[in-house]
C-alpha cells in the first residue's frame, strides 16, 4: 500500500508541475492549482499514514470514531 501511495504521490506532482510550468495555467488558476496540490499531498500523507497504521495493527476505524465523537460540538442558539 505504501508504493501505491508513493506512485500517486509521484504521479500527482509531476502532473501538477507539468499544468503550472505550461501555459495551461495563467493568474489566478495557477494558484488554484498549487493549493490543489497541498490538499492533495495532505491527503496523501493521512492515508499512507492510516495505511501503516493498520499494517502495524492499530485498529484505525476506531480511532477515527472515537476522535469523531470527541470532536463534536454542541451548537448553542442564544
Amino acid at each position: 500500500m505504501i508504493s501505491i501511495i508513493w506512485f500517486l504521490y509521484r504521479w500527482k506532482s509531476n502532473v501538477f508541475a507539468h499544468i503550472v510550468a505550461g501555459k495551461t495555467a495563467a493568474g489566478g488558476e495557477r494558484e488554484r492549482y498549487l493549493l490543489m496540490d497541498r490538499i492533495s499531498s495532505i491527503g496523501l500523507l493521512v492515508l499512507g499514514a492510516m495505511s501503516f497504521a493498520e499494517a502495524c495493527g492499530v485498529a484505525v476505524q476506531s480511532v477515527l470514531t472515537v476522535g469523531g465523537i470527541g470532536g463534536k460540538r454542541k451548537l448553542r442558539i442564544m
